[in-house]
């Protein structure tokens, strides 16, 4: 089964049980589909202070979510539309690995 759908299976057990189970299969790519061009850079990247994350062709209201690696959020902030860059403080953050995500109402 490779292809979107919903599958209807029956499965007999060693004890001789049938089994009817209805699977819709889902396949995800873990990207939505972008609406606009976007154009993202954060730097300087590794920093000690701050961030600038610069967000081109964005033409609605963001959300800015900073998280750590355990999911953590860290800090949230609104990118308005037409806004092209965010400063993001990280001078109170440990050393490591953060997440930056960019979230529309879409």
């Amino acid at each position: 089964m490779t292809e979107l759908g919903t599958y209807t299976e029956t499965f007999t057990s060693i004890n001789g049980c049938d089994s009817v189970v209805t699977l819709t299969l889902v396949i995800p790519n873990g990207i939505n589909e972008v609406e606009n061009n976007y154009s993202v850079s954060l730097y300087p990247n590794p920093t000690s202070e701050n961030v600038t994350l610069s967000v081109k062709g964005l033409n609605k209201e963001a959300t800015i979510i900073v998280t750590d690696q355990q999911g953590r959020v860290i800090s949230t902030s609104i990118l308005t539309s037409g806004q092209e860059n965010s400063l993001i403080n990280t001078d109170k953050l440990a050393s490591g690995v953060y997440y930056v995500r960019i979230q529309t109402a879409n």
